[in-house]
C-alpha cells in the first residue's frame, strides 16, 4: 500500500488510493465508530480489517485488474466490499439497486464484471442474468443470511488469513466505474481514478466542515460514494437511516446527536410542506441536500421551521461527484454554492464557447482534481476539452460573488426522486404499444420529486381509441417507480421545429406556459 498519513489538517490531498483513506482513519482512530446502523456499530479498525479480508479473497479468486461489481445498499457491508475491491487491485463497479434488469445487464456486460456483490433481494435477478453472461463467475449475497447464494460472512471467513497479494494500483490508476445516463438514454461508464475519489473525499470534508468529532446522519435510499468517502476521510461517525418517514429521521438525528443531516430534495420538500409541527433539532447545525434541485422556497421554509441552514450542492458522476457547495455560514437559497477547494468553474456561451460575464447564462464547465479520466469505450465523447475542462451539459450562471445558479439543461436526462431518467428509454417503452404511432417524453418540475415525466402520444388512426390511463398503465408496468409517467396527453400531432426535429426543450416550455399543475 501507499504511504498514508493519519492526520490531514492542511488542504493537501494525500497521494494515496481510495482504500488508503480508510487505513489512515483506522490508524488515527481505531476504536472510534465509523458506521452505525440499527443493528450494530463498526469501528474504523474493524472496517479496515474487513476490507482487507475481502481484498484477500477477491485477489485469490480473480487476481487483479478485473471489474468487480457491488450494489450500493445503505449498509456496512457495502462499505467493506467497496474498499475491499479497491484494495484487491481490481476496479469497483457501483450498481444502483433501483435499476431494471436491462440496465443491470448493460452494466455487467459493458464493464465485463467478473464477480458481483448484491443484496439477497436481487440474487435471483442477477442469477438469471448471469446465465447469459459468461464472464460473470460469481454472485455473493451482501446480506447476513441467504440460502440461494454464497454469503458475505462465509466469503470473508475464506479470506481470514489471506493478504491481498495484489500490486498497489497507484493513485492515478482506474479505481471505479460509475454508470450514468447520457442524452440517448444508454448508460455510460464514468472512469474515476483513485486520485479523483480521494480528492473529492477531501474537498467535501473541507466544504462541509467534517472532522473526527462530527456525527452524520445519512437519510438516503442508497449509499453514495460522496457520503461514504468524505466521512471516512474526516474520521466522522456515520449513522445510516432507512426510515421512510422524514420526521422519524429527524428524531433519529436528535437521538444520535448528529451535526450534519444529509437527505434528498424529495424528503426535504415533503417535510417543508407538512402541516404538523416538526421536531426541534437539538444538535444538527446544517441540513445538506443534493442529487437534484431543491426549490428555493422549500429550502427557506424548512430552514425557518427547523432553525438551521438548508444547503444545496452541485455535482455529477463525471466529477466524483461534487464540484460546488453552498456556504455553511451564509447560504444563498436557490444557489448550489461555490466551487470546492481546487475546483475551477467557468460558464461559456452556448453559441461560440467563449466565457460569459457574471449573471449571463451559458454551459457550466468544471476543472479540478475530481474530474473523471473519461468514459469507458467512448473516449471521443466531447465531454472533455483539450485543456482539461469538463463540459457538464448544464446551463447556469454565476453571480458577482461566484455562487452558481442552475437554470436549465442541455442534456435531455433529468432527475426524479434523485434518480436519473432518460426520456428516450421511456419513449421506447411507450412506442412498443401497437396503438402508439409516435411519442415524446419531457420533464416537468414537481414540488417533491424535482421533476417527473410527461408524455405526449399520437395514436395510430387504424386503432380504436385508447385512454391515456391505459397507456400510462402499460408503460409504468415496465418501468421503475422513479421512471413512472405522471402525465400523459393524447395529441393529434407531436410538436416539431421548422427543421422537422422534435425539441424536448420547446415542448417543455409550451407545457410550462400552459400552467401544468405540479402534483
Amino acid at each position: 500500500m501507499s504511504e498514508r498519513s493519519p492526520r490531514r489538517d492542511s488542504r493537501t490531498v494525500p497521494d494515496t488510493t481510495i482504500d488508503g483513506i480508510l487505513h489512515a482513519a483506522a490508524t488515527a482512530w481505531p476504536e472510534r465508530t465509523a458506521i452505525r446502523t440499527q443493528d450494530a456499530d463498526i469501528s474504523f479498525a474493524e472496517l479496515d480489517s474487513t476490507a482487507t479480508r475481502c481484498a484477500g479473497i477477491i485477489a485469490s479468486k480473480l487476481g487483479a485488474w478485473h471489474a468487480v461489481g457491488v450494489v450500493t445498499t445503505l449498509s456496512v457491508e457495502f462499505a467493506a466490499v467497496f474498499y475491499g475491491i479497491a484494495r484487491s487491485g481490481n476496479t469497483i463497479v457501483t450498481i444502483n439497486p433501483l435499476l431494471r434488469d436491462a440496465a443491470f445487464e448493460h452494466i455487467l456486460r459493458s464493464a465485463e464484471v467478473r464477480m458481483v456483490f448484491v443484496p439477497r433481494s436481487l440474487v435471483d435477478r442477477f442469477s438469471a442474468l448471469a446465465r447469459n453472461i459468461p464472464q460473470l463467475l460469481r454472485i455473493i449475497a451482501l446480506d447476513p443470511e441467504d440460502d440461494s447464494a454464497p454469503r458475505l460472512a462465509g466469503f470473508l471467513r475464506d479470506g481470514a488469513d489471506r493478504t491481498p497479494g495484489a500490486p498497489d494500483p497507484g493513485p492515478g490508476s482506474l479505481a471505479c466505474l460509475q454508470f450514468t445516463s447520457g442524452t440517448t438514454g444508454a448508460p455510460k461508464a464514468v472512469m474515476l481514478s483513485h486520485r479523483n475519489l480521494v480528492s473529492n473525499a477531501a474537498q467535501v470534508a473541507w466544504a462541509h466542515a467534517l472532522t473526527e468529532e462530527t456525527r452524520i446522519l445519512n437519510h438516503l435510499p442508497c449509499y453514495h460514494l460522496m457520503h461514504l468517502n468524505s466521512a471516512i476521510y474526516a474520521g466522522a461517525r456515520q449513522t445510516l437511516c432507512h426510515a421512510t418517514d422524514s420526521v422519524a429521521a429527524l428524531e433519529l438525528a436528535n437521538s444520535e446527536g448528529a451535526h450534519r443531516f444529509y437527505s434528498l430534495p424529495v424528503h426535504l420538500a415533503t417535510l417543508a410542506a407538512r402541516d404538523e409541527e416538526l421536531p426541534a433539532l437539538e444538535t444538527v447545525t446544517a441540513i445538506l441536500s443534493g442529487g437534484s434541485a431543491l426549490p428555493a422556497a422549500a429550502a427557506r421554509t424548512l430552514s425557518e421551521r427547523l432553525r438551521v441552514p438548508v444547503l444545496q450542492g452541485y455535482g455529477l458522476a463525471e466529477a466524483a461527484p461534487l464540484t460546488h457547495s453552498d456556504s455553511l455560514t451564509s447560504p444563498k437559497p436557490g444557489s448550489v454554492g461555490y466551487p470546492l477547494a481546487g475546483t475551477e468553474c467557468r460558464v461559456v456561451s452556448l453559441d461560440d464557447g467563449s466565457e460569459v460575464l457574471p449573471g449571463q447564462k451559458g454551459e457550466l464547465c468544471i476543472r479540478g482534481p475530481q474530474r473523471m479520466l473519461g468514459y469507458l469505450a467512448d473516449p471521443d465523447s466531447g465531454a472533455l476539452t483539450g485543456d482539461g475542462w469538463l463540459r457538464t451539459g448544464d446551463v447556469g450562471y454565476v453571480d458577482a460573488d461566484g455562487a452558481l445558479y442552475l437554470v436549465d439543461r442541455i442534456k435531455d436526462v433529468f432527475k426524479c426522486d434523485n434518480e436519473l431518467v432518460a426520456p428516450a428509454e421511456l419513449e421506447g417503452v411507450l412506442a412498443a404499444h401497437p396503438a402508439v404511432a409516435e411519442c415524446v417524453v419531457v420533464d416537468i418540475p414537481h414540488q417533491f420529486s424535482g421533476a417527473v415525466p410527461y408524455a405526449l402520444v399520437r395514436i395510430d388512426p387504424e386503432f380504436d381509441a385508447i385512454s391515456p390511463a391505459r397507456l400510462t398503465e402499460f408503460a409504468n408496468e415496465q418501468l421503475s417507480a422513479y421512471q413512472h409517467i405522471r402525465f400523459l396527453d393524447v395529441v393529434d400531432r407531436i410538436p416539431r421545429e421548422a427543421n422537422g426535429k422534435i425539441s424536448r426543450r420547446a415542448i417543455r416550455e409550451r407545457l410550462l406556459s400552459a400552467h401544468v399543475p405540479s402534483r
